[in-house]
């Protein structure tokens, strides 16, 4: 889990999503803007899965991965916005997807 000043606030992400720039994969679309400092966001809705023990699932694990990655994450916010398909993923292909679109950042 990331520290809550690594996390965006209400206002950050408003802001990302008017004025950031987007990349997207079949599992899920990455918005992204430079900053002050590296912040990251998460938003897993309804239509991911109708428990929410299996949203919080996919949040804790996707949060884990940004925290293993917030090094190469610099000076950046970014929010991750997931879609339906993602329940499928393992834990391996759910990195490998994430870090793929991070190389994509640069």
């Amino acid at each position: 889990m990331l520290k809550k000043k690594q996390r965006l606030s209400r206002a950050d992400f408003t802001n990302l999503l008017k004025k950031g720039k987007r990349l997207h994969s079949p599992y899920f679309s990455l918005l992204y803007m430079g900053a002050q400092e590296t912040k990251c966001g998460l938003v897993v809705g309804k239509k991911i899965a109708k428990k929410a023990t299996m949203r919080n699932k996919v949040r804790r694990q996707i949060y884990a991965i940004f925290g293993e990655n917030l090094t190469v994450l610099s000076k950046v916010h970014c929010a991750l916005l997931t879609r339906p398909n993602i329940t499928s993923l393992t834990y391996f292909e759910l990195k490998m997807e994430i870090e793929k679109l991070i190389k994509n950042l640069k």
